[in-house]
């Protein structure tokens, strides 16, 4: 069984794809995971998405974690 070009290139472009895919999706689970074990020890509410990071609940309104400062 002998592969066209075009079938090469449409199969090379498939895996490059899925790959991409896959390290993405990756990527934003493990960010999911730190964000929320982040916030749970801290016993605060959070959201993760891809583009607005780790965001955190306090007094009402979401605060980036990343800048969240604790004063006592």
């Amino acid at each position: 069984m002998s592969w066209s070009n075009n079938q090469k290139t449409c199969f090379t472009l498939f895996l490059y794809s899925f790959l991409l895919a896959v390290i993405f999706g990756g990527l934003c689970v493990i960010g999911y995971v730190k964000c929320h074990a982040k916030a749970s020890k801290q016993g605060l509410e959070c959201s993760y998405m891809p583009l607005q990071g780790c965001m955190v609940k306090i007094d009402g309104k979401w605060i980036d974690y990343e800048r969240l400062r604790i004063t006592e």
